[in-house]
């Protein structure tokens, strides 16, 4: 019999869950400050990436995103209103 263990998916997602679960149990919910701050830097990446988003979307489907004018998430709204 092989001695090596098998690491399945549900082992590697039941790990990965476990671990959120003790960053979720150790920090808890943020604050709304913190979660203000997070959407702001998500914000920013998702802009900084747009071109490469919009590559994606064009390779994945008949889509020219760029034609179509996909609107990113809050390119002119501010976040905190």
């Amino acid at each position: 019999m092989n001695a090596i263990a098998k690491i399945t998916d549900a082992d590697r997602l039941g790990s990965l869950l476990d671990g959120q679960r003790a960053a979720f149990m150790h920090d808890a919910a943020p604050s709304l400050a913190q979660r203000r701050a997070d959407l702001a830097k998500f914000r920013v990446t998702i802009i900084g990436r747009r071109k490469a988003i919009e590559d994606a979307i064009n390779a994945d489907s008949d889509i020219d995103a760029s034609a179509i004018g996909i609107p990113f998430p809050m390119t002119t709204r501010s976040i905190s209103t």
